[in-house]
């Protein structure tokens, strides 16, 4: 008796149609959740962009290129993808200092790297879109320049695959997040804790298991997929590479289905048809065949009286304890050239008041009727119930409903995890408070024009 084995080969044969194309209703669908701040921003490593006057190279590129210079004499290579380059750099110091040290040198490239690179107009054009929850897959801040830049005040935070305590100690509050203070996360980990970088392939292996993990305490925190949430926010992947196996288990981690709403923009001549069906099939992504460049291009003009506003001047509103008032006359000069150019009305304050109005009326119709409103944090401030409790709680409570946009300028040091306004965004929060800058000066010319930038973001609102 012979037993013949043999073998069976079924070839599986995708549909024809290379990608599942967004139709024109659903584009619209796409327009109006940016519009609404539904939309959750997926920022990739290949959207960020070095212009020069001839080409346009992805940053990410050359990234690679400046590792591969210091790794090329040891292996027989050419630059491949940062990931890797980045892999065969730490190897290369690792035989020669160790592990920790190698780490060390690694980050410190990286990091002068990018600190050389500013956001091009793309960055900043998708800023000016109303995103208010932003998951960053990149180890630089890029897009937190590119926000800042148009005056926008976004919050950070980030994960560390490698410290399960930190995500699960993230506290964020809701209705502090909005177009003009988004949050960014950092998905890839952050300079602030250096061990938190996704770096290189080992590193993208481990973050890759954390992130699968089903005990909620090593995952994404709650907090952040309770703001993303599929059934109440629509996705959008902008600078990705969809053949990349790993982007498959995030969004398995999203848990997209037939009721999710994802939208990737990405050329279709970039990716094959069996890929292509997988994310139609299994994960429920419509792709828009076209450049990012486009893409925005077309959500911006796809409402075309969108772009017939014509920018007002804003009214400014400035709160501030009378102790402090020579604090604030340092201040106040600078801002004449706001008025100037039209950009704010004259500032209102306390000495706005004419004598016989009522003061208390006076002041609750100026907080009603400010776009912007300005407050010197200090200690006197923070002991004074008429301004702490009754004046900035009317405040806030016009922030949290976006009527207006309250800024926090800090004159003091104090502790802010105990006053009301810790989470709000801050005027040049790196430097410290007025008080500890060495030049006042320089100080008080950065906070203006810290002012300036949201007024001109603002003035177009």
């Amino acid at each position: 008796m012979r037993l013949h084995i043999g073998f069976v080969c079924f070839i599986f044969e995708p549909p024809t149609n290379l990608m599942p194309i967004i139709s024109e209703k659903d584009f619209s669908g796409i327009v109006s959740s940016i519009n609404n701040g539904s939309c959750v921003l997926f920022l990739g490593p290949h959207l960020e962009r070095y212009i020069t006057d001839h080409t346009s190279t992805p940053i990410i590129e050359l990234l690679a290129d400046e590792l591969f210079k210091d790794t090329a004499f040891d292996y027989d290579l050419e630059p491949e993808n940062a990931f890797r380059m980045a892999t065969h750099y730490f190897e290369n110091e690792q035989r020669v200092h160790g592990e920790a040290k190698a780490r060390d040198l690694l980050i410190d490239k990286i990091s002068d790297f990018y600190s050389k690179q500013e956001p091009d107009d793309l960055l900043k054009e998708l800023a000016d879109l109303n995103f208010n929850v932003i998951i960053n897959i990149n180890v630089n801040d890029l897009m937190e320049k590119a926000l800042r830049s148009i005056g926008k005040r976004p919050r950070v935070q980030y994960y560390n695959y490698k410290n399960a305590l930190h995500n699960n100690e993230l506290k964020i509050a809701p209705d502090t997040i909005t177009a003009r203070t988004p949050l960014i996360y950092n998905l890839f980990g952050s300079a602030e804790s250096r061990q938190s970088l996704v770096l290189t392939e080992t590193d993208k292996l481990r973050f890759s298991e954390e992130l699968l993990q089903k005990e909620s305490k090593a995952s994404i925190p709650t907090e952040i997929l309770q703001l993303i949430q599929p059934e109440t926010s629509t996705y959008l992947f902008l600078g990705f590479d969809f053949n990349d196996w790993q982007l498959r288990l995030l969004f398995q981690k999203l848990g997209l289905n037939y009721e999710s709403k994802t939208l990737a923009v990405y050329e279709a001549n970039k990716i094959g048809k069996l890929t292509s069906y997988l994310y139609q099939n299994y994960f429920f992504i419509s792709f828009t065949d076209q450049s990012p460049i486009a893409f925005i291009e077309q959500v911006k003009n796809f409402d075309a009286t969108a772009n017939k506003k014509t920018p007002t001047a804003k009214n400014v509103m400035v709160l501030y304890h009378e102790d402090d008032t020579a604090v604030w006359k340092t201040i106040e000069p600078q801002l004449k050239i706001l008025e100037r150019n039209e950009m704010i009305n004259k500032a209102w304050q306390n000495e706005t008041i004419m004598a016989g109005q009522n003061v208390t009326e006076s002041i609750a119709k100026g907080l009603q009727e400010a776009d912007v409103i300005l407050f010197l944090a200090s200690s006197n401030f923070n002991a004074c119930d008429t301004l702490y409790t009754d004046q900035l709680n009317a405040a806030l409570e016009r922030h949290a409903r976006q009527e207006a946009c309250v800024i926090p300028i800090y004159i003091s040091s104090m502790n802010l995890e105990l006053t009301s306004y810790g989470m709000l965004p801050t005027l040049t929060p790196a430097n410290g408070p007025l008080d500890l800058a060495t030049n006042k000066e320089e100080k008080i010319k950065q906070i203006v024009a810290d002012i300036k930038d949201i007024i001109t973001y603002w003035q177009w609102k």
